[in-house]
């Protein structure tokens, strides 16, 4: 028999064996704010509401602050160490974002340019698309849960493609929401990220073009949001 109640579900088995009856009697409570749950593309959260990560999530009352984040960085414009150091592990951070057309169709790759220390989870538009230093791909980790491995950048920002952008923008509003772990509560721990279309195409191989006989013409290379083109002038 399943309870009406969300919190309660109960269950009586009564099961005949030979000459003697067992009775099993299991009982379960769950507040379904601790339910895990997956979504259709495998995508873990917690809770019955919106997912933190998710565009649709409510985050007027989240405090606002610049990046570098962190605490024991020389660079740091968010300081948490009076909020978290000694006492949790992790920060979460949400970021809305406009994208035009020509960007949400580009076929160019979307990277992530990041400094970090210890680890980090990332999502776009509600999809892990990058982690670092925090298991295996679209597994859960919950707010207490460390970074797995001491690591950081160092000062240098390390790139992670994401993949295309025209497969991960919207055109219109974006979210960007980063989950980040320090591998101990009393360690320094930072955080800061740019995401950028990255054409990745050489404007100019000069060992294969010869411009000494072009007398005034020129070759102009055009890239838009990660579009294009190449127009010349003269002979």
């Amino acid at each position: 028999m399943k309870s009406s109640c969300p919190y309660l579900v109960a269950c009586w088995l009564c099961v005949q064996l030979a000459s003697a009856d067992v009775v099993i009697n299991e009982l379960s409570g769950a507040n379904p704010e601790r339910l895990l749950k997956w979504s259709s593309s495998g995508q873990p959260s917690l809770g019955a509401g919106t997912p933190w990560f998710a565009p649709g999530f409510n985050d007027g009352d989240w405090p606002s602050g610049g990046t570098p984040i962190g605490f024991d960085y020389p660079d740091i414009v968010t300081d948490l160490g009076p909020a978290i150091r000694g006492t949790a592990p992790s920060i979460y951070l949400r970021k809305a974002f406009a994208v035009s057309a020509a960007q949400a169709n580009s076929g160019a790759n979307l990277v992530l340019s990041t400094e970090y220390d210890d680890g980090f989870i990332a999502y776009l538009n509600g999809v892990e698309v990058a982690r670092c230093n925090m298991g295996a791909p679209q597994m859960f980790i919950y707010s207490d849960q460390p970074a797995f491995n001491q690591g950081s950048t160092h000062g240098a920002p390390e790139d992670v493609v994401l993949g295309t952008a025209s497969d991960l923008l919207i055109e219109g509003e974006n979210l960007i929401a980063i989950h980040v772990a320090n591998r101990d509560v009393d360690s320094p721990i930072k955080f800061d990220a740019q995401l950028r279309i990255d054409a990745g195409v050489t404007v100019i191989d000069v060992i294969e073009d010869d411009f000494s006989t072009a007398n005034g013409a020129s070759r102009t290379h055009h890239n838009i949001a990660g579009t294009i083109t190449n127009t010349g002038s003269g002979t």
